[in-house]
């Protein structure tokens, strides 16, 4: 699990602080603030966003799952 840590913007594109990732691992945390670490999750999070399915279809897969599992 990751998340990209961004501050707010001060009116501009730029955030207040540089953004960082907190990485949850099974053995410690870890906090990534080098822009090439950065540009690694943020295409990460673009093909996760990119492959999940959006509200209806993950409703609907839920659904059928249930229904294989009450058979």
């Amino acid at each position: 699990m990751f998340v990209i840590l961004r501050s707010p913007t001060n009116g501009d594109v730029k955030g207040t602080e540089p953004p960082t990732v907190y990485v949850d691992g099974f053995t410690g945390d870890l906090y990534l603030d080098k822009p090439s670490e950065i540009e690694r999750y943020d295409g990460a999070f673009k093909k996760i966003v990119n492959a999940a399915l959006d509200d209806t279809e993950s409703r609907d897969l839920i659904k059928q799952e249930a229904r294989e599992l009450s058979k």
